[in-house]
């Protein structure tokens, strides 16, 4: 819990702060219409970009880490060269001003969410609004994808929370559950689940497969501005207006429970899959892997795992 550096430059609040995937630097965007790179070994600021025309409301990486993107109060998303500092293009199209900005895992696409109550997905590449996805109805203040990159989730002002497929546009489920705005959501890193983060001052635990509603974490004496999951997926951490930030441990024994069901049934499903491979290759190792391998591409993480566990399991057994 050591404050290791405070970092000073900034003329307005600062609203978006994040790492490069490689942990050598931050960015940061403000009210005062910049965004700005530190060194975070040093706590230097190494340049500050401008051409937002508004404050700036949230900032992203792209996975490599050679692209950020910004959106703000002038309703546009700005993409920046992250070593010369540039801006390299700016994409327009919203009505209203941009409250979330996320990269897909791959690189290729930007999703907005913006005041118009509209979600916009973009190519990365040349700037060119693929699709805009309508449903909520209001403010839409976070976007986030899951791991795959196959499916966004949306936080919106109506209190909704919405699951959309990326490649489609098809608004997969709507959950309900919060009593007033959602301010945050983030994905496990497995993809099975989802956290939101509300005015309400909890923060709630989705299955992303049903929609169903897993826990509700309740602590907090104020709004909460933000979720995140820990790399391995065991901890959420929430950040509130009541200035706090708590730290939870979500596997809880509830927690447990479901996922091991969920593990069971997908087992139950995959499980006459993995013996027709066993005996099209006369339980060969080598072609069984290969035959995996092409299989778990098109599956989701969770899904990944079982098919993994599974074969290796009916290998091991044939080999007794």
């Amino acid at each position: 819990g050591e404050e290791l550096q405070v970092l000073r430059g900034h003329e307005g609040w600062v609203s978006s702060v994040t790492f490069s995937p490689d942990g050598t630097r931050m960015a940061s965007g403000s009210d005062d219409s910049s965004i700005r790179f530190w060194d975070t070994a040093t706590g230097e600021e190494l340049s500050t970009l401008r051409g937002h025309e508004d404050w700036v409301s949230s900032v992203a990486f792209s996975p490599g880490g050679t692209r950020l993107a910004s959106g703000g109060g002038d309703r546009t998303i700005r993409l920046w060269d992250t070593i010369t500092s540039e801006e390299v293009s700016t994409l327009r199209g919203h009505e209203g001003w941009v409250s979330s900005v996320a990269f897909s895992p791959d690189g290729t696409r930007l999703a907005s969410g913006s005041s118009d109550s509209t979600i916009r997905l973009w190519d990365t590449i040349t700037g060119e609004e693929l699709s805009i996805l309508r449903g909520h109805e209001g403010v839409v203040r976070s976007v986030a994808f899951s791991p795959d990159g196959t499916i966004l989730a949306s936080a919106g002002y109506d209190t909704t929370i919405r699951l959309w497929d990326t490649i489609t546009g098809e608004e997969l489920s709507v959950l309900r559950g919060h009593d007033a705005y959602v301010i945050s959501v983030a994905f496990s890193p497995d993809g099975m689940r989802l956290a939101s983060g509300s005015n309400d001052t909890t923060i709630r635990l989705w299955d992303t497969a049903t929609g169903e509603e897993l826990s509700t974490l309740r602590g907090h004496e104020a709004w909460v501005n933000s979720v995140t999951f820990s790399p391995g997926g065991t901890r959420l951490a929430s950040a509130s207006g009541d200035t706090t930030i708590h730290i939870w441990d979500i596997r809880r024994r509830g927690l447990i429970a479901h996922d091991r069901r969920v593990a069971l049934q997908q087992a139950t499903q995959l499980t006459p899959l993995v013996e027709s491979w066993i005996e099209k290759t006369n339980g060969d190792s080598e072609l069984v892997l290969a035959m995996l391998e092409r299989e778990v591409k098109n599956r989701p993480p969770g899904e990944q795992a079982t098919l993994r566990n599974l074969v290796l399991k009916h290998l091991a057994q044939r080999r007794r």
